[in-house]
């Protein structure tokens, strides 16, 4: 009996955590269909139209950590309740604001709460925490994450005003130097505090530290696909809003059906060839999307490329989360969730920043050389689509030279039913043989 009530409570945690994260992704698709049209509405520069997604990115990509330990030290419950607070209302207010400075603050406020939320509910899917009294842990850990967040906004910055001023302009050059300088910083930091953001130790592991170099490439070349064939669907093919969005939705049924295989895959297949397998439909579905012309349609051109994108990206994700958190001590879990999903939104931020660098420097070259708006603005979502799909041939060769495949063991094949991230159970150990040993686990 209390083992039917143990299930329930975790189905019912799943489904909860599921619905969290899924607000993390609607709004994710929401800004990339609406970007065209808030462009138009709040009179946005094409060249700080980014900021409505680098502002997010950045404060949920550079707090991820904070807010991963946060939740190991005060809570997880309560820290992912606050986060879903504070996302909703900035949600709320971003719907109502008519200003362009304000959207843009209200996103980065956006990311975070969102910082807060996802990697708790990663986090209570690796483990059941209980909490301890060691607060002063979290002193120690803000200036890690003011170092880290400052770094990387200063770096994208640094890479528009190289899309506007050249590379050798004066505040491109001390955009870089400043970033330079806190990105150093914040290493310095984690070596001698006593309770670091990030203990640099977690990359000994060899999958743990594989599986971030993989995320970040893939998402790095996933989201600037996104918001360039967003422009592209809607300014060039003319459609509305709403029919570029629907025009979106092969790409999550997809994933999802996906998903719900995953399971059986993993036990049949472990998550190196799954990893390597999906990086390659990935990189496949962009390198096709760079012969599209203005000529081009949905259903030929888009659509083919939109479902094997979708597969790709459906069996790469879940083999990445479960490489990159397996062998983890329980101590860590909320390190590794905010490792993984720093990982995730870094990659966002900087392959947002450079692809958009390389498409409005190509639309702007042709400009000048006389090709008309149209054409010019679809060479350079080429050249973005080309540099994303090199993004992806890297995250491919990661896959393979660097993730550890699964060593032979004894251990029985998990039951379909009771896979470990499915059921809200421990993924840290799955495959552990191919691991090396954790000091952490060993003690038990």
């Amino acid at each position: 009996m209390q083992k039917e009530i143990l299930n329930q409570n975790r189905n019912m945690i799943l489904f909860l955590l599921s619905l969290a994260m899924f607000l993390v992704v609607l709004d994710s698709a929401i800004i990339n269909v609406a970007l065209p049209a808030m462009k138009a509405a709040l009179h946005f520069e094409t060249a700080s139209l980014q900021w409505v997604l680098t502002a997010y990115i950045l404060t949920f990509g550079g707090f991820l950590l904070l807010g991963g330990r946060t939740a190991d030290l005060f809570g997880r419950r309560r820290i992912l309740v606050l986060g879903i607070a504070g996302f909703s209302l900035f949600s709320l207010l971003l719907g109502l604001t008519g200003s362009s400075a304000l959207l843009i603050i209200l996103r980065a406020l956006q990311g975070l709460a969102a910082a807060f939320m996802a990697p708790t509910a990663l986090s209570i899917l690796l483990t059941t925490f209980e909490e301890g009294d060691e607060r002063n842990r979290a002193l120690s850990i803000l200036p890690g994450a003011v170092l880290v967040t400052g770094g990387l906004m200063a770096f994208v910055y640094a890479l528009t005003l190289a899309s506007q001023v050249g590379w050798s302009g004066g505040s491109t050059l001390i955009s870089l130097g400043v970033s330079i300088v806190l990105l150093a910083a914040f290493l310095f930091n984690e070596t001698r505090v006593k309770y670091p953001l990030m203990p640099l130790s977690i990359f000994r592991r060899r999958n743990v530290s594989g599986g971030n170099l993989v995320m970040l490439p893939v998402v790095a070349g996933a989201l600037g696909m996104f918001f360039f064939i967003s422009l592209y669907i809607q300014n060039v093919l003319h459609y509305s809003p709403v029919l570029s969005g629907l025009s979106f939705l092969p790409i999550p049924i997809i994933i999802g059906v996906i998903s719900l295989q995953a399971p059986r895959l993993l036990n049949r297949f472990g998550f190196r060839p799954l990893l390597i397998t999906g990086t390659l439909l990935t990189t496949v579905a962009i390198f096709l999307l760079t012969f599209l012309t203005p000529d081009s349609s949905y259903l030929l051109h888009l659509l083919p490329a939109f479902i094997i994108l979708a597969i790709g990206m459906g069996i790469s994700f879940i083999a990445i989360t479960v490489a990159a958190t397996t062998g983890v001590a329980d101590d860590e879990a909320g390190l590794a969730a905010g490792l993984l999903n720093t990982s995730q939104q870094l990659g966002s931020a900087l392959g947002l920043a450079i692809l958009t660098v390389v498409a409005s420097t190509t639309t702007a070259e042709d400009v000048a050389a006389g090709k008309a708006l149209t054409l010019a603005s679809v060479h350079g979502y080429q050249m973005a689509f080309t540099y994303a799909a090199g993004m992806m041939v890297i995250a491919l060769l990661v896959s393979i030279l660097i993730i550890r495949a699964p060593k032979a063991t004894s251990q029985e094949p998990l039951p379909v039913s009771s896979t470990h991230l499915f059921e809200g159970t421990d993924i840290r150990h799955y495959n552990a043989a191919e691991q090396e040993p954790d000091p952490a686990c060993s003690k038990r």
